[in-house]
């Protein structure tokens, strides 16, 4: 029987924010949202036990990206905990490695030097909000739509909101303004086996039946594949009578792609694009989480160096998303959906790889906004916070760089954080040296041959089984955005 639950990772993960102390926490005028990896195991009666945490929504633009990666360029939430998730597997791995205390990890029965989580081990992932990107796009009701023109108004008052709140749902929920919960409009739950088409069409029937007005909006920038092309067709051929008008968000499509129609209703926003997140002047390189939280489900999150030491891809058992502006098909077809024609080979599929569908689950209890609830003209926070249970962690980051670093100054060891790649590189580098020379696999030992010559780029791409997966998940996505080699030769 599986020992956990989503309610109970939402309850570990809230108690852990709210026990942290103040070091990074938003201040009374502001909010921030929250993601966490948690750990639970079958054979033992604990429930979940929170192993990373993040919070912040926040990007460094393209030109602000440090050569020698000493600057975390992603501050969102979701990839803040994931990053701090591959510190903790790290810190497992070392102690597996030299058999000190007890881990998640023991020796692969199948792969020489590597290293298998045990039996029983799931991963769970909870966010406080709808991922940004593809997943936060659904139809809205039209009191969806009342309430968002209410918080768009700059000196609108929170009784208003909290007004509408109480209509739609009976109760008052106190939160930041931009983040209110509202009443999802989810239609029933949808399955990876449909096509996309089909998926889009339970959609828009219930536009058809007066169900929906108009669509939660994203922040994010637009990059178009094929596959979303055809689906912003399907959309904008919805009839625009059965919609009213839409707040423009002012995101700009990337140069030399195809852009958001910004028509009224529905068609405002092309459904199953790639989309970068937004940045204010200086344009950023980073991914939407959609987009990555995707990605996660093909590639695993331990990224391509652990893949070195770890057998096979490590995979989210679960995925909650806590509050109430959310949409189930919305998720399923910007995590799942999206990959259903995607087509792994035998040898991937041998080595473990696979079209993962995690359990995607809604809870509307247990809403961050009530630990970081502000002013009513809340701002987001600056700062994100990274927390990591073993090797303990606790640090803030600001527009990249360590909390009380002097930004004016070249980024170095003394003003980024322990997430950063360069950190993590080097941590990883460290853990190899700690494995004796028979239990090396071959591919490690040509590289620690090099004595830390090798470049960062360069144990990247000899994890070859994932460069496999990654090339062919990006011949799926080819409008993919990669950072440029020059980025991760250091």
């Amino acid at each position: 029987m599986e020992a956990w639950s989503h309610e109970a990772i939402v309850s570990a993960s809230l108690s852990l924010f709210q026990g942290l102390g103040k070091k990074g926490k938003p201040s009374s005028e502001e909010w921030t949202p929250l993601a966490t990896f948690s750990l639970t195991d079958d054979s033992k009666t604990d429930i979940a036990k929170v192993i990373s945490l993040g919070t912040g929504s926040k990007c460094i633009g393209e030109h602000k990206m440090s050569l020698e990666g000493w600057l975390v360029n992603d501050s969102h939430a979701e990839i803040i905990a994931r990053r701090g998730f591959v510190k903790y597997l790290i810190g497992q791995l070392k102690s597996a490695i030299l058999e000190t205390e007890d881990t998640i990890f023991e020796r692969s029965p199948i792969c020489k030097g590597q290293y298998s989580i045990k039996n029983g081990i799931k991963f769970h992932f909870f966010t406080s909000q709808s991922p940004c990107g593809d997943a936060s796009i659904f139809p809205l009701s039209t009191k969806h739509q009342r309430i968002e023109e209410e918080e768009g108004e700059e000196n609108g008052s929170a009784t208003k909101r909290m007004k509408l709140i109480e209509e739609e749902s009976g109760s008052i929920t106190e939160g930041n303004p931009n983040q209110f919960p509202i009443r999802s409009t989810s239609a029933p739950k949808s399955t990876v086996t449909v096509s996309t088409g089909q998926a889009v069409d339970r959609e828009l029937n219930a536009v058809e039946d007066g169900a929906h007005s108009d669509v939660h909006r994203t922040g994010t920038k637009c990059l178009i594949t094929s596959t979303g092309q055809a689906i912003d067709e399907e959309v904008n051929a919805v009839e625009d009578g059965a919609h009213s008008d839409v707040h423009r968000t002012g995101a700009k499509c990337v140069k030399g792609g195809s852009t958001d129609s910004h028509l009224p209703g529905l068609g405002y926003h092309v459904l199953r694009a790639l989309r970068t997140k937004p940045g204010r002047g200086d344009p950023t390189l980073s991914m939407s989480c959609s987009d990555k939280m995707m990605r996660w489900n093909v590639l695993g999150v331990q990224g391509a160096l652990l893949f070195l030491l770890i057998d096979k891809p490590v995979y989210l058992h679960s995925i909650t998303v806590s509050g109430e502006l959310y949409n189930q098909e919305a998720m399923e077809r910007a995590l799942v959906g999206r990959l259903c024609h995607l087509k792994l080979s035998k040898e991937l599929l041998e080595k473990g790889y696979k079209l993962h569908q995690p359990i995607i689950k809604q809870l509307k209890q247990g809403s961050l906004q009530e630990l970081t609830k502000g002013g009513t003209r809340c701002r987001m926070a600056p700062g994100s916070i990274v927390w990591c249970i073993d090797p303990p962690t606790h640090e803030v980051i600001i527009q990249g760089y360590c909390q009380g670093a002097n930004r004016k100054q070249k980024p170095d060891d003394k003003s980024s954080v322990s997430i950063c790649k360069k950190k993590l590189f080097s941590d990883f580098k460290e853990l190899v040296q700690l494995i004796s020379d028979n239990d090396l696999p071959v591919i490690l030992s040509d590289l620690r041959v090099q004595e830390y010559e090798g470049r960062y780029y360069d144990w990247k791409q000899s994890s070859l089984d994932y460069q496999k997966a990654r090339t062919l998940f990006n011949e799926h996505f080819p409008t993919w955005l990669t950072n440029g080699r020059e980025l991760e030769y250091f």
